[in-house]
C-alpha cells in the first residue's frame, strides 16, 4: 500500500514539476499571463461595532507594491442600518481616494462592497504605510465586524 501511495505522490510531484518550475521562473502559465507577479491581500480587521475615525492599525511595507485600482473591498458582519458604512484607505496618512465618492461603502442592510476605486494605481515603498479609516458606519445601527482587504501587487 505504501509503495501505491509514493508512487501516486511521485506522479502528482512530476505532472506538476514544469508549471511550478514555469512559476518560479516567472514564465508564462495557462491563459498566456505571466506568473511574475504576486496579489496578496492585506487583512484589516476591525472588532465589535462600527465606530468612526481613525484606527490604531497600519501595515508598514517590508518590500515595494502596489495597490491596483479597485483592489479594496470590505465586509461586515453586521450589516448597517440607516446610512452606508463608508471606509477609507489611507498611503502614509493621505487618502489613496482623492475622488472621496469612490471609497468603498456597504449599502444600508448589505453586508459587502468591492467598488472601492482609487484614482489610478498607488505605489507603496518599503518603509511606508497604509492605515484605514472609517468614515461613517450606519446612522441607525452601526455596522460591526468590519473586514477591509486592500490587494497588493509585489512585484
Amino acid at each position: 500500500m505504501r509503495r501505491k501511495i509514493a508512487l501516486g505522490f511521485l506522479f502528482i510531484l512530476v505532472a506538476w514539476l514544469p508549471y511550478v518550475a514555469s512559476l518560479m521562473a516567472g514564465g508564462v502559465v495557462s491563459g498566456g499571463t505571466t506568473a511574475t507577479a504576486r496579489v496578496v491581500p492585506l487583512n484589516f480587521y476591525l472588532s465589535g461595532t462600527c465606530t468612526t475615525g481613525s484606527k490604531p492599525i497600519r501595515l508598514y511595507a517590508q518590500a515595494a507594491f502596489t495597490i491596483a485600482s479597485p483592489w479594496v473591498t470590505i465586509a461586515a458582519n453586521t450589516a448597517p442600518t440607516g446610512a452606508t458604512l463608508v471606509v477609507d484607505v489611507n498611503h502614509n496618512a493621505t487618502t489613496i481616494f482623492t475622488t472621496q465618492a469612490n471609497r468603498p461603502a456597504i449599502a444600508i442592510s448589505g453586508n459587502t462592497d468591492d467598488s472601492g476605486t482609487a484614482d489610478g494605481d498607488v505605489t507603496v515603498a518599503d518603509g511606508e504605510y497604509i492605515s484605514v479609516d472609517i468614515d461613517q458606519c450606519g446612522s441607525t445601527a452601526a455596522g460591526a465586524d468590519v473586514t477591509v482587504q486592500v490587494y497588493a501587487t509585489f512585484d
